[in-house]
């Protein structure tokens, strides 16, 4: 048992990256001697140092129960805000249940497994996370002294402690509840399961719904005196974190356990119609420049091609440029234009089993023919030229189908009478043999197989080359990006999705020194586990020296079951962000609803995740590799860095590198 005195807390980042608490017994003339010691150290002569401490020693000496005064702070006194601790008893497993909050931005404390008998030394209100698994040798009376002194405590799981706090103070009815006939079936520690194909999924008691919050994620609980906190799941690793994606978000918000660093700066993708088919007239800009969103993409195929009716396009560049955001138009060939097939029906891509070639939500039009190609443009450069976009995306621009290939014969592309006709020219034999369970004869040979697959990547490179020369001549200071999918990753080796798609990255590739585009690489999330950084080095290995490379966040739905969402969210999704934000890839986030308001918020905090933060004496330490924008508890008319005054607020930004960061009154 430590002595019980004034205390302070002083943060400790270890070599593996674990930040710890150290217990410092201060009595008050210890500290006295320690400041005196400081200030000597740092005058010439003894005479010196009289002079300039004597002024000071009533501050030195006084009681520290009297306010001080407006940016004054005391050894220990926290600069930051937002700082959750983690109770356990194995400081392993704490720490792994706290790397998803970790890399999300939320800052986690790891205490030693005694810590909860020096409660009485503890200085300050903090927030603090009982695990499942302690609180099983927990006393009431130590949560009753973390709420007398006004700390918030997170209870996971059905535990005898959890269940007599919050028979003390029932789950408040201005918050998502408990209904009172599954309140006593989990007290009396009935299982909860995941049923259904909810999304997200919901626990069940009993087969009922125990409610959810706001975020149709699982709920939590708050007792009526909002300083507890309770999930009925129990978090006993990293992967049930998942089964409450949104708990960073509800912590952050109910507790102000809020992240101390952010960085600006990711793409977003935004549709510019609702799922109507409704034009939007108002987006929320400002609310995506609070987000950190820099550039957006808004697809450049929503018009009609009888009757030349334009989205709002104009209005929303106007908007984005107030708020210092860019926008550019997303290019989705070989879809064009809504209603295109309907006037060119002479343009309609065809498969393999002859049929056209709508696939997805895609209707593919045959580039491969000169003359298609060429009004494909024309309709397209009326979108480019009808707004000052500031950049043009090409994304996606392959052959169907990536992931069946020839193995399905309706949406195995190209096969427009045109592509047919030339092939067989050249090599005189019909393509369609290449899906030979479709077509009746024999099987071709290797070398026909080699044939046909150069021929498709080649028409592919040639559609490339075409349309970025177009588009590079209409440039008038716009940008150009490819988006382009991963083939340079799998595990095993395999070049499937390339055959698939005919996308040879290399040879793609190629083009950039001519052209100038930067690289957006499709992040295979949804479909199968690929590290960001594996991604990164694949493209980097092709790519042209200082090309610029960004990984693409997608919000697609998963292929696969026994995933808690259907898409990534919360948690999951920020340290998707954080992942590729480590490897110091930038961000682009597109797919299927990634823009809702819990994910897209949090962004700015996970692109952050790699800068460590600790405090020491009323002094900030930051270590990053990237800037990103530190977050202190309290507005400053002085903030420093390094000892050099930068600003004042309670938001400076930070260099990248080792910084110390001071306030001053």
């Amino acid at each position: 048992m430590r002595k019980r005195g004034s205390n302070d807390t002083t943060p400790v980042v270890t070599s593996t990256g674990r930040v710890r608490t150290r217990y410092v017994h201060t009595t008050r003339l210890r500290a006295a001697h320690e400041r005196l010691k400081e200030i000597s150290v740092r005058t010439v002569g003894s005479l010196v140092s009289i002079v300039v401490v004597l002024p000071i020693l009533p501050l030195i000496l006084r009681d520290r129960s009297v306010p001080l005064a407006q940016h004054e702070f005391t050894v220990g006194e926290p600069l930051l805000t937002g700082e959750l601790r983690i109770v356990d008893t194995s400081a392993d497993d704490a720490e792994a249940l706290a790397r998803p909050l970790r890399e999300s931005g939320v800052p986690v404390v790891t205490y030693a497994p005694d810590v909860l008998e020096v409660l009485g030394a503890e200085p300050l209100k903090s927030t603090w996370w009982i695990t499942n698994r302690v609180a099983a040798h927990t006393s009431i009376d130590v949560v009753k002294q973390m709420q007398r002194r006004g700390d918030r405590v997170f209870l996971d799981g059905d535990s005898p402690l959890a269940r007599t706090v919050l028979e003390l103070a029932p789950p408040a009815t201005r918050h998502p509840t408990l209904p009172r006939t599954a309140t006593g079936a989990v007290m009396r520690g009935v299982r909860v399961s995941w049923e259904g194909d909810v999304n997200p999924l919901v626990p069940r008691v009993k087969g009922r719904s125990i409610g959810t919050t706001y975020r149709g994620t699982t709920a939590l609980f708050m007792t009526s005196d909002s300083n507890v906190m309770w999930s009925p799941i129990a978090l006993t690793n990293e992967e049930s974190l998942t089964r409450l994606p949104f708990l960073a978000q509800e912590l952050a918000e109910e507790w102000n356990v809020g992240p101390r660093a952010e960085r600006a700066g990711f793409d977003l993708f935004v549709e510019v119609d609702d799922q109507h088919g409704n034009v939007i007239r108002s987006f929320p800009v400002e609310s995506w420049a609070e987000s950190g969103v820099t550039r957006v993409f808004v697809p450049a195929w929503k018009y009609d091609e009888k009757t030349g009716d334009q989205y709002a396009y104009k209005s929303l560049v106007s908007m984005a440029h107030k708020n210092n955001i860019e926008v550019w138009a997303w290019l989705e060939w070989p879809h064009v234009a809504f209603k295109f097939w309907d006037v060119h029906p002479e343009c309609r891509e065809r498969s393999a089993d002859g049929r056209l070639a709508k696939i997805g939500w895609r209707e593919h039009v045959a580039l491969t023919d000169p003359a298609c190609f060429d009004l494909a443009w024309k309709s397209t450069k009326e979108v480019l030229t009808s707004a000052p976009f500031d950049g043009v995306n090409i994304a996606d621009l392959y052959f169907e189908s990536v992931f069946s290939g020839h193995r399905d014969a309706r949406s195995y592309t190209p096969f427009h009478p045109s592509v047919r006709k030339d092939f067989e020219a050249k090599f005189a034999w019909d393509p369609k043999s290449v899906v030979h369970t479709t077509v009746k004869g024999a099987i071709p040979s290797p070398e026909q197989r080699t044939q046909w697959r150069t021929y498709r990547e080649d028409k592919l490179l040639e559609i490339y080359t075409k349309l970025l020369a177009r588009v590079a001549e209409l440039k008038q200071g716009r940008k150009i990006a490819l988006t382009l999918i991963d083939d340079r990753t799998k595990g095993d080796g395999s070049t499937l999705i390339r055959e698939n798609s005919a996308q040879a990255t290399a040879k793609i590739l190629s083009l950039q020194p001519k052209y100038g585009f930067e690289v957006i690489v499709r992040d295979p999330l949804p479909f199968r586990e690929v590290r960001p950084a594996d991604v990164l080095a694949g493209f980097r290995g092709v790519t042209p020296k200082k090309t610029p490379v960004k990984i693409g966040i997608s919000g697609l739905s998963r292929i696969g079951d026994g995933l808690p969402t259907k898409r990534p969210v919360g948690l999951e999704f920020a340290r998707s962000v954080s992942d590729v934000a480590r490897t110091g890839a930038s961000v682009s986030i597109f797919g299927v609803d990634p823009s809702r308001a819990d994910d897209l918020s949090w962004v700015k905090y996970a692109l952050a995740s790699s800068a460590k933060v600790s405090e020491s004496g009323g002094v900030v330490h930051t270590d990053s590799p990237v800037g990103f924008t530190l977050r202190l508890a309290k507005q400053a008319r002085n903030i420093l860095i390094d000892g050099s005054p930068v600003g004042t607020g309670n938001n400076v930004y930070v260099p990248a590198g080792r910084h110390q960061v001071t306030v001053a009154p």
